[in-house]
């Protein structure tokens, strides 16, 4: 089929006609129509009822379109739209903007906010009915780049180790030493109690004290060699301003953690990472004066594939928790797509939790910007944080079923004996044994501030806390089976550890793991 008659079978001639349907809708200026077509073509052939209405077609009949979504919503055939993608930045279909609903003079903060979460709420509330997604987009050029690694990474992209890797760059938060640790052992909780074990890990953390602090005038080359090569998501936690991130301190120098500047060097090797930025205006689309960070590292066409990050000044209190859901949505509950992993995410935000981690957070958040504050912020970061890409990103989690037999309990120079099945049926299996990530693999380097080869020890440093493998083999797997004889170390402390096992095949990745205690001698 060629282009002209694909564009007239999902353009919608008529918005106005309640004949239309669709449950996959793509709002668009004319001129950015035929580059859309393909990702419309590729999304049709998955099975979704695709429409493209232009943002000239709906200017007349309604006031704005969000006013066409509810209509289309509310009055077309069935199925309902379950996915929007606006293509375009926010001069061509504009945010919503809002009041914020927490407002305080104590503390940094916007009085509106702009968001395209209203987008996909047909009601008055903030209970989204539909994922939205956006391609701010300001030339067809950048458009189809969006579409081509969208549809790279669903459909072209080679299975791989990039697929069980999560980076994190962490920056400090600056608000007070009893603040910052209770934050930085919710995120360690969070992070460590809530991933699977059997995915890997990448910290870096821009406090030289920490174990997981590179060395700080590479602090950024550290961040942008993580981007490229490559992971399943890649996170960042901390301040952050329309055009970058923060900045580390140390000794009277200041260094940036990643800034615009950076995004002319993101190309990223393996895989095409999910960004999720948990920091202060990174997201800020709607500004007049140029692109934010986010859309800069976005319209990369070797850079990440998918970008959520907040548009205003957000409060560290609702992010954590929208953090929480977000780690449940896309590791537990199994969410197939990016949109619905959001939408969902952000339900558990606005519903009642009875968990230790929210009560904890509650309990925080409430003794420093007051009880009666919690639910506004809440509600304000619901509409903070948005998407850039397709809601309808099919999230490219390694397979998890990998089922293994053995002995849960081990001697220091004993061996474990491992037999496996996986859902790869021909590859390699890699089996290892590895501390808890909240411990270390080993002792660390040690670190001397001030000495001549302080670089080295640092970077050494930084390596080693990120090494969790103790011990590890590779086996083949055939027919999806594989056995490994994994020695353990003759010197291994007594305690918990966890068994990992990937296997890589040109049928894809798999994941499985399994907790091992280590007796005394």
């Amino acid at each position: 089929m060629n282009l002209l008659t694909l564009l007239c079978l999902l353009q919608v001639a008529d918005p106005a006609s309640k004949d239309n349907g669709a449950d996959y809708l793509i709002v668009a200026p004319a001129e950015f129509v035929p580059a859309i077509a393909p990702l419309a073509d590729y999304r049709a052939k998955q099975g979704y009822r695709v429409a493209v209405a232009t943002t000239e077609s709906i200017a007349k009949p309604w006031k704005d379109a969000r006013a066409f979504v509810r209509f289309a919503a509310k009055e077309w055939k069935a199925p309902a739209p379950r996915f929007l993608l606006l293509v375009g930045d926010s001069d061509r279909i504009p945010s919503i903007e809002r009041r914020s609903a927490y407002q305080t003079k104590r503390f940094a903060n916007d009085d509106d906010l702009g968001t395209d979460h209203l987008y996909g709420v047909l009601d008055d509330g903030l209970d989204a009915a539909i994922a939205v997604g956006r391609f701010p987009a300001d030339t067809a050029d950048e458009v189809r780049a969006m579409v081509e690694k969208t549809i790279e990474y669903e459909r072209d992209l080679k299975p791989g180790a990039w697929q069980k890797k999560i980076d994190f760059i962490t920056g400090e938060g600056g608000f007070s030493p009893f603040i910052d640790q209770f934050i930085e052992a919710q995120f360690t909780a969070l992070v460590a109690e809530n991933i699977p074990a059997a995915y890997d890990l990448e910290v870096a953390y821009s406090k030289t004290t920490s174990r997981y602090s590179p060395f700080p005038p590479r602090f950024n080359e550290n961040a942008v060699r993580l981007l490229n090569e490559g992971s399943l998501f890649y996170v960042y936690v901390g301040h952050g301003h329309r055009t970058g991130f923060d900045q580390l301190r140390w000794q009277k120098k200041t260094y940036p953690i990643f800034d615009a500047a950076n995004a002319k060097d993101i190309d990223v090797r393996n895989g095409l990472p999910i960004m999720f930025v948990v920091a202060c205006t990174t997201g800020f689309y709607d500004f007049r004066g140029g692109d934010c960070v986010g859309e800069d590292l976005f319209k990369r066409r070797r850079g990440p594939v998918a970008y959520i990050g907040g548009s205003r000044i957000i409060q560290p209190y609702p992010s954590a928790l929208l953090s929480k859901g977000l780690i449940e949505e896309v590791f537990h509950a199994r969410r197939e797509t990016m949109g619905w992993a959001l939408v969902e995410a952000k339900k558990k935000l606005l519903a009642p939790d009875e968990s230790k981690f929210r009560k904890t957070a509650d309990t925080m958040a409430g003794g420093v910007q007051g009880a009666d504050n919690l639910e506004p912020m809440r509600k304000d970061c619901v509409l903070h944080y948005n998407l850039f890409g397709d809601p309808a990103l099919r999230l490219r989690r390694p397979d998890e079923g990998v089922k293994l037999e053995f002995a849960e309990s081990v001697a220091p120079g004993g061996t474990i004996q491992v037999a496996g099945r996986s859902p790869v049926k021909d590859g390699r299996a890699r089996v290892a044994l590895e501390s808890l990530r909240t411990k270390f693999a080993r002792p660390l380097p040690r670190v001397v501030l001030g000495a001549d080869d302080f670089e080295r020890q640092i970077t050494e440093r930084y390596k080693a806390a990120n090494d969790k493998t103790i011990v590890f083999i590779e086996v083949e797997a055939k027919g999806g089976e594989f056995r490994a004889a994994l020695p353990v170390p003759h010197d291994l402390e007594a305690g918990d550890y966890v068994l990992k096992v990937t296997v890589l095949g040109e049928g894809g990745t798999a994941l499985g793991a399994g907790a091992v205690k280590c007796a005394a001698k």
